[in-house]
């Protein structure tokens, strides 16, 4: 507790927080307390209170004293996101434990940990999972401070780290009703679920940029299923969901038609670094995101399809999905260099960025036999300059980064702490995921840059689902020079799926546990000539910069070493 000025104290909590303040008064009848939660401080040392898109003061709370001995008061009809609690008019000096902290949100288990030599990486990882559960509240949220609004964008972004953190599914599947009750008879589904007649839709009187299919949003009709269906192997959620994905399909093709499927209208890659970048100028333009992200969309409605039985479909919009692509294709590759790009009006084509290289190749969009060739363009224009990704790219970066011979480049990306970067947030005393680079951010808890923690678990440490539910469980490390070693649990419904791995005097020593049903290990071939492989392991193939080994249940421990 500071005080600020006469008679007003403010309190820090240490980490932004998700819930509200109890506070516990004793004084006159008629005395007036009020409290003002928000996330950050002013020079002067008072409350900056949290307004939003809307001209109030969000989180203020007032008590009126009942002056019979000490009374205790919480709120009951809301919830707040804040670290901070400005209190005027309390009777004297607050003593300790005057004002405490209640947190609040959906209950969830954590089913996923993460943990390294670097301890930037672990409270990058903290921070992404403390950012997800401060935003969930019954539906996934965009920040807990300002619009508490269920922004669908936001939550596909962040999608994978939340499903291989925390138990989302109860949460996850009562949201995908609301997107269900939410979609319009023409099939268009709101950018905020859920929400009222008023906005979000055609014509309505909100927001006319998100009018119409918005794909890099919509897409979280389609990404949150498959997830669930990834982590947990329950097909229901595929089923309940095909109508109104496939409505939503169909909707969306109204706009970006055949044969071109082009749409230069509504958002695009968002919180760019420089800003918000709604139009997305630096990494092609609005199309160049939107309809990499509406062959997602028909992709994984085609697979869906397949998985619960709806072979007409699955081979109607495997059909569209390969239509996109090869309309996309001819609008944005560059054959002669290998490479996307943008040409202007007046033809002439501008350099490879970030983004327009990152969604088709995480999409599967890149001409076959072409995938190395994108990936290297990517790793040399991030070595150069950077990241230069928003929510969307960033989601995809460092994974590509990883899968295709550059993880070092990641590691570096990932651990810096200068703007734009996780650790700059770090660095400067934060604990929760911003909504732009900037420490200037209008929210400092924001989730969908939460996107690292799943690359820290199935990059870093190498966890992945080799199939559905974890039934199979891949073990794949991609490990970047300087660190030393990195580790991931996942408690899945066969039971916990564990890999560690740890570098020493030129050997790796790699640790796979698991309960599931089969388990394959691919272990990194850096410095790797045989090794040591322990009794049960059955050596299945070398392939580019592995050899696969394949096991049942168990602790397997692999050790490397030597010349490659």
């Amino acid at each position: 507790m500071a005080e600020a000025a006469p008679g007003i104290h403010v309190f820090d909590f240490g980490r932004i927080v998700a819930g509200w303040p109890v506070l516990t008064v004793a004084g006159a009848a008629g005395t007036t307390v009020s409290m003002v939660a928000g996330e950050r401080i002013a020079d002067d040392g008072r409350v900056v209170p949290a307004a939003g898109l809307i001209d109030a003061q969000l989180q203020t709370d007032r008590y009126t004293l009942a002056g019979r001995g000490e009374e205790r008061w919480e709120p009951r009809f809301g919830y707040r996101g804040f670290r901070y609690v400005e209190v005027q008019g309390f009777p004297g000096t607050p003593p300790e434990g005057a004002l405490t902290a209640r947190i609040v949100h959906s209950a969830v288990a954590r089913t996923g940990r993460f943990a390294s030599s670097n301890p930037l990486l672990d409270r990058i990882d903290a921070a992404a999972t403390a950012t997800i559960l401060n935003n969930l509240h019954g539906f996934v949220t965009d920040t807990p401070t300002y619009e508490k609004n269920g922004w669908t964008g936001d939550a596909q972004a962040s999608a994978g780290a939340a499903a291989r953190s925390l138990d989302i599914a109860r949460v996850w599947t009562k949201w995908l009703g609301d997107f269900r009750d939410a979609q319009s008879d023409k099939g268009e589904l709101p950018e905020i679920a859920p929400t009222t007649p008023y906005y979000g839709y055609e014509d309505s009187p909100g927001w006319n940029v998100i009018w119409g299919p918005t794909t890099p949003w919509d897409v979280a009709a389609m990404i949150l299923p498959w997830e669930l269906y990834t982590t947990y192997g329950d097909t229901r959620v595929l089923a309940d969901n095909q109508d109104m994905q496939r409505r939503l399909v169909d909707y969306t093709a109204t706009f970006i038609k055949a044969p071109g499927y082009q749409r230069a209208a509504g958002l695009s890659e968002w919180a760019a670094v420089g800003g918000m970048d709604f139009t997305n100028a630096r990494g092609g333009g609005i199309d160049a995101v939107t309809t990499a992200y509406f062959f997602h969309q028909a992709n994984l409605l085609a697979k869906s399809s397949a998985i619960v039985g709806k072979a007409e479909d699955a081979a109607r919009y495997a059909r569209l999905a390969e239509d996109i692509r090869t309309a996309y294709n001819a609008r944005y590759w560059d054959a002669a260099n290998g490479w996307y790009r943008t040409v202007d009006a007046k033809g002439a084509a501008g350099p490879p960025t970030q983004v327009q290289n990152v969604l088709p190749l995480a999409f599967g969009m890149a001409p076959k036999g072409a995938e190395q060739g994108v990936a290297d363009a990517i790793a040399r224009d991030v070595d150069r300059q950077g990241l230069r990704t928003g929510v969307f790219g960033t989601r995809y970066l460092l994974e590509i980064l990883s899968d295709y011979g550059h993880a070092d480049i990641a590691y570096r990306v990932a651990t810096r702490t200068d703007e734009p970067g996780w650790g700059w947030w770090i660095a400067n005393g934060h604990s929760t995921m911003f909504e732009t680079w900037s420490l200037n951010s209008r929210s400092r808890d924001h989730h969908y840059f939460a996107s690292i923690a799943d690359w820290l678990r199935q990059r870093v440490a190498g966890l992945r689902p080799g199939a559905p539910g974890y039934k199979v469980v891949l073990v794949k490390p991609a490990i970047p020079d300087g660190l030393a070693n990195a580790e991931a649990a996942m408690d899945t419904i066969h039971g916990r799926a564990f890999s560690g791995w740890t570098v020493a005097d030129g050997r790796a020593d790699a640790d796979r546990r698991g309960s599931a049903e089969h388990a394959r290990r691919n272990l990194g071939a850096r410095g790797f000539r045989g090794g040591d492989r322990p009794v049960g392991a059955e050596a299945v193939r070398r392939e580019a910069g592995h050899a696969v080994y394949r096991t049942g249940p168990g602790t397997f421990i692999f050790t490397t070493g030597g010349t490659p």
